[in-house]
């Protein structure tokens, strides 16, 4: 329960908003905001002219960082929203430690918006790294 109070409290415009938890019969159900367009997984799979090459060959689930067609800028739109989740997170002390494009939701706007699953944890004060 504790979990849940604490991603209800986060509050950054590139985290899925967190609206309330709920028991229906034996299984806990989570309210979400709306991210209308999916994960950013199948955005990019259904749109390979944001990471692809101007060809028609596609690969997926491969970044190609030369020859990147005008759409480009909105594939750095997105990734920066993703880091400005991320960081917001770090600086109250998560980790989200299962960042991904499954991971990533994006509103009607192509807003990215960071889910959480439940490998979520908050950080030690101090961390004992060997």
């Amino acid at each position: 329960m504790k979990e849940q109070q604490t991603l209800a409290s986060f509050n950054h415009r590139n985290i899925v908003k967190t609206f309330g938890y709920f028991q229906l019969d034996s299984h806990s159900v989570a309210l979400y905001e709306l991210c209308d367009c999916g994960s950013l997984e199948s955005f990019v799979s259904q749109t390979p002219t944001i990471v692809g090459t101007r060809t028609s060959t596609f690969v997926p689930n491969k970044l190609y960082y030369v020859n990147l067609t005008p759409s480009s800028a909105l594939f750095d739109s997105i990734l920066e929203g993703i880091l400005r989740g991320l960081s917001y997170l770090h600086r109250i002390d998560w980790v989200h430690m299962d960042i991904k494009g499954d991971n990533v939701l994006l509103t009607s706007n192509l807003v990215p918006k960071v889910r959480f699953v439940p490998v979520c944890y908050e950080c030690e004060a101090t961390l004992n790294i060997a």
